[in-house]
């Protein structure tokens, strides 16, 4: 798996302060993979404290970490990514379609 994440820096306006947030490009299961494991160095857990404190089991998150299961469960996923406080976004890139 890649070490280098596709990711950017975004930064917000909210009334007076700037918030940085992390965002992820996981257009695949390698690029989502390598997400999560960006936010969970960032924190500073292991795998297996990460997926203790998250309710998931440590092989669950590890297949997720290196994008080798293909039945992803996307309820584990959710939990997972509220335990980082993060969020699932579906941008779609396929443009406007007319009515």
């Amino acid at each position: 798996m890649s070490t280098n994440v596709d990711s950017v820096t975004v930064s917000l306006y909210v009334d007076t302060m700037t918030m940085s947030l992390n965002v992820y490009n996981a257009r695949s299961l390698t690029l989502l993979g390598d997400a999560l494991v960006a936010m969970r160095t960032r924190r500073g857990l292991s795998q297996s404290e990460a997926a203790r404190r998250a309710g998931v089991s440590r092989q669950w998150l590890n297949a997720a970490e290196s994008a080798k299961t293909q039945g992803l469960d996307v309820g584990k996923l959710l939990s997972l990514l509220d335990f980082y406080e993060a969020r699932l976004q579906i941008v779609d890139d396929g443009g406007a379609q007319d009515a």
